[in-house]
């Protein structure tokens, strides 16, 4: 079992970067005291996703996180609604 997944984005990123994990399921959990400056981090159970503040992201070239979406019609649906293909 996977922890967590850390994935760079732009700091202007973070709201619609967390509105999409949060489609998937995900909800904002409070960071760490040390990291809240320069993350966001979302949870779904036990796994998290920690979104890291970077001037210069760098998205892993063929590297990318998997999530499992047990109501998959409705998880597609409600991603397609939000203008996600």
């Amino acid at each position: 079992m996977i922890q967590h997944a850390a994935l760079e984005i732009a700091r202007g990123d973070a709201e619609p970067e967390a509105a999409f994990w949060e489609l998937l399921g995900f909800r904002q959990v409070p960071a760490p005291a040390s990291l809240r400056d320069r993350a966001t981090w979302l949870q779904s159970g036990p796994t998290q996703v920690h979104l890291l503040y970077a001037d210069a992201p760098a998205p892993p070239r063929e590297g990318h996180v998997a999530v499992l979406a047990p109501e998959f019609d409705a998880t597609a649906a409600a991603l397609a609604a939000a203008g996600h293909a």
